[in-house]
């Protein structure tokens, strides 16, 4: 249920551009995640937050329920105005009712419609929404990932389409002899996301190979160019994140992984940079987004001198100091862009598993890292328990500087993925 992608639509440029009642707008919001869902039941949680006042807070949610009486999942949405939670609108999920079928079992690929107006969108005030989209396991209480806000403006968006045999607001009947026209605005770029609903199930795939295709088949980003009459130049599939590892990478597989969890979310040019050193700003956001990214009020005196309340892994480095996971050092700092030594990554696990009890081995696993070593215990436990494996020449090398792509082995591993 990790989310791969996601996206917004509007028909409400569509209605303005033929003149039809703008009152009847839908934004639809699209959902892709990693791995199927048998069915949206409530077992397994979509959410949509939107903010309409761009003060970083959610005005509204929509959540994908079942109602007492429909044998279908409708997008509910909530206001969450005046300090409480007031259910003020249902929309059928995928943009149409059950009477036809757009294939909502052991999918990845959802639509989330809202009505503008439910909104209290107008025309005049049309200055972009945020919206961010959350998944989780409601029945087991856990939050499985959450986007970054995004910006879209349903009235003026980069990229809109009208055309085609449509059959709900953002809803087109794949055919050659009902083509769709992708309207971008002078100037802009933008990329659009195409949910296939029905295309094969990955789960119904016979290896890993084709469930992977089929999974990109089934949600596809393209990039919208000026004067073209569609799509042109697909984007790298998730598979490919990041334009400077690829898959000959050495450990690509983690890294790839590392960002399907939004653990990591690489730099805003497109890179990973995994041969950079990590901050040890960065790794506590690592560990508080691996945790989950737990609800946690940080502290208004900084526990550091030299990380204030304004700095942007603040509630993350004030998290990990609360659960114990680091110290500082004695000097009262905690030294967030400093490059962390592998010594200290192997002391970070070790405490964020609850410094669980261990017998350290008599005999070092590792030439270079003795009995008597500061972190001897943590270095052996994170050697036995398979996360780290040294070098090829039987060195640990503890006061190294951890890699960016290092780090990702190592989270792979220690989240037990195979």
């Amino acid at each position: 249920m990790a989310v791969q992608y996601v996206g917004a639509s509007s028909n409400l440029p569509a209605l303005g551009a033929s003149g039809s009642f703008q009152g009847r707008g839908v934004i639809s919001f699209g959902v892709a995640t990693r791995g199927n869902w048998d069915a949206l039941t409530p077992a397994y949680g979509i959410e949509v937050e939107i903010d309409t006042d761009s003060d970083g807070y959610a005005d509204y949610s929509v959540q994908v329920k079942r109602q007492i009486g429909l044998d279908y999942p409708v997008a509910v949405l909530s206001s969450r105005r005046a300090g409480a939670s007031r259910e003020v609108d249902a929309l059928p999920v995928n943009d149409v009712w059950g009477d036809i079928d757009t294939n909502t079992f052991d999918t990845n690929v959802a639509v989330i419609p809202v009505a503008a107006s439910s909104l209290g969108l107008t025309r005049q005030g049309s200055e972009p929404l945020q919206y961010r989209v959350l998944t989780s396991l409601p029945l087991l209480g856990q939050t499985v990932s959450e986007t970054d806000w995004v910006s879209f403006n349903p009235y003026t968006p980069n990229l809109w389409f009208d055309g085609g045999q449509g059959t709900g607001p953002s809803l087109f009947v794949d055919s050659p002899d009902a083509p769709v026209t992708a309207h971008l605005r002078s100037g802009a770029s933008a990329k659009m996301l195409l949910l296939h609903l029905h295309n094969p199930s990955a789960s119904a795939a016979q290896n890993t190979s084709q469930a992977a295709s089929a999974r990109v088949q089934r949600a596809q980003v393209l990039e919208a160019r000026s004067g073209s009459a569609g799509p042109s130049n697909p984007a790298p599939p998730a598979s490919h994140r990041f334009r400077d590892v690829g898959p000959a990478h050495p450990f690509y597989t983690e890294i790839e992984w590392l960002a399907g969890e939004r653990i990591t979310r690489g730099w805003p040019d497109g890179t990973y940079r995994p041969g950079e050193n990590i901050e040890r700003g960065a790794i506590a956001a690592y560990f508080y987004r691996m945790a989950g990214a737990p609800d946690f009020t940080p502290p208004v005196v900084s526990p550091f001198k030299d990380v204030d309340p304004s700095h942007p892994f603040y509630r993350e480095i004030t998290w990990l100091a609360s659960k114990g996971i680091t110290r500082g050092w004695g000097d009262g700092t905690f030294r967030p862009h400093e490059p962390v030594s592998r010594e200290a990554m192997a002391a970070f696990f070790y405490r964020y598993a609850n410094s669980p009890r261990f017998n350290a081995p008599q005999q070092s696993p590792f030439r270079d890292v003795r009995p008597s070593d500061p972190f001897y215990r943590e270095i052996t436990w994170l050697a036995s328990k398979g996360i780290t494996r040294g070098w090829g020449d039987g060195t640990f090398r503890p006061v190294e500087p951890i890699h960016r792509d290092a780090m990702a082995a190592f989270v792979y591993r220690f989240r037990g993925v195979k």
